[in-house]
């Protein structure tokens, strides 16, 4: 019989892999949005203006045109709308539990939902899209200064935070094939990383500044560990559908990333486009789906980005729910493979070169799939016969059985 477990952990890893390459391409498209005089030609925008320029809409304008053109057309780089619309897909699993429930009691019939106790404090759930709002918006702003391999190998220090907060906070008991599992996913992530630094070939255009950007990503993951330990924690005392817990972070994260938007907009920064640390205007702008040089790749791209978080976290609570917040952080590592194994495939929407900078096969590359696979199947565990010390049903490390 299939068992529900692996069903949701495999949507888990699909959709958290649609939900990363749909963000990924979003940033690798141009449209048009506010006019920044001068733009073409300064020397610091070199790199923008010589990437979108090759996308068909400046190619067909006559050359003359083209310099204007580039003071508006540019790549999408609103990391604060992008997570208020990761916001607006975990909502919408708010809206999914209600109509079900509605539906399915429409006539005195039971629930098709398994509701609980539904005894809880509906506002518990904004502590952990305050962290979510932190970890994802932060994430965002440390890959614009480094590197996509340091992105890649930094988010694999998570399986070690989480684990350690579940022995600390949750009084979780990890055996010794759970920290040895934990242990080789993070150095298989650094082995994938490592080739990103040492293949000379790997464009660091967008690498602004690396120093920065790591220890972003760092503190990132840690707050997203405690993410996962406060959203097991509620989950277990209050006994709360993980469909109706999704959307209630999302709603509180809609309501933390609309405030914070709408402050930054009006908040100088020498470090982005339009001289502002948001834009909402120049973002509006650049989703227009009609028009020469419009938004519709990337406004499509933001839907797919809706759809796929929604999926993506109703199955990562149901993961942490059923089978832990560390195996959800083990689970959610294997999302490397699949986004490096389309990006290396996949092309650039205006170039004939590959998604992201890492772009070829190398033996650190595959030395760090391997490990990361291996920590996998060591950490994951099965049950067996007998009871242990603690009186508990025993098990043991899946590898054990291969």
């Amino acid at each position: 019989m299939f068992d529900i477990k692996i069903l949701i952990a495999l949507l888990m890893v699909i959709t958290g892999s649609i939900n990363t390459l749909v963000t990924k391409f979003a940033d690798l498209y141009c449209s048009k949005g506010k006019t920044i005089e001068g733009f073409y030609e300064n020397p610091d925008n070199n790199g923008s203006v010589t990437y979108c320029e090759s996308a068909p809409y400046i190619q067909n304008l006559p050359e003359d045109e083209r310099p204007a053109a580039l003071d508006t057309f540019r790549k999408f780089d609103h990391p604060f709308v992008q997570s208020f619309a990761m916001f607006i897909g975990e909502f919408c699993c708010l809206l999914a539990f209600k109509f079900v429930v509605l539906y399915s009691t429409r006539n005195g019939g039971k629930s098709a939902i398994k509701l609980g106790p539904q005894k809880f404090p509906f506002y518990v759930w904004a502590l952990p899209a305050c962290c979510d709002s932190l970890a994802t918006t932060s994430m965002y702003v440390g890959l614009t200064l480094t590197h996509a391999s340091s992105f890649q190998m930094l988010r694999g220090s998570v399986v070690i935070f989480t684990g350690f907060f579940s022995v600390v906070f949750l009084g979780k008991k990890l055996v010794a094939y759970h920290w040895i599992g934990m242990s080789l996913v993070l150095i298989g992530l650094i082995l994938v990383g490592l080739s990103g630094f040492l293949d000379k070939s790997a464009s660091s255009a967008s690498a602004s500044n690396p120093g920065l950007g790591d220890t972003i990503i760092v503190v990132a993951q840690v707050v997203v560990a405690i993410q996962m330990v406060v959203e097991e924690k509620l989950l277990t005392r209050y006994k709360v559908p993980v469909l109706q817990a999704v959307g209630w972070e999302g709603f509180f994260g809609m309501i933390i990333m609309a405030i914070i938007s709408c402050i930054l907009t009006y908040a100088p920064s020498k470090h982005h486009i339009t001289g502002l640390s948001e834009d909402i205007g120049d973002a509006a702008l650049q989703l227009r789906p009609t028009g020469p040089g419009n938004g519709l790749p990337v406004l499509l791209l933001l839907c797919g980005t809706i759809c796929s978080i929604a999926f993506f976290n109703f199955a990562g609570l149901s993961v942490t729910e059923s089978m832990g917040a560390t195996t959800r952080m083990v689970l959610d590592s294997i999302r490397t493979i699949i986004i490096w194994a389309v990006c290396v495939g996949a092309k650039d929407p205006y170039k004939t070169g590959p998604l992201q900078t890492i772009d070829t096969y190398t033996a650190y590359q595959v030395a760090g799939f391997v490990v990361l696979l291996s920590g996998t199947f060591v950490y994951n565990e099965k049950t067996i016969p007998g009871k242990d010390q603690y009186g508990n049903q025993r098990k043991e490390s899946l590898s054990f059985g291969i």
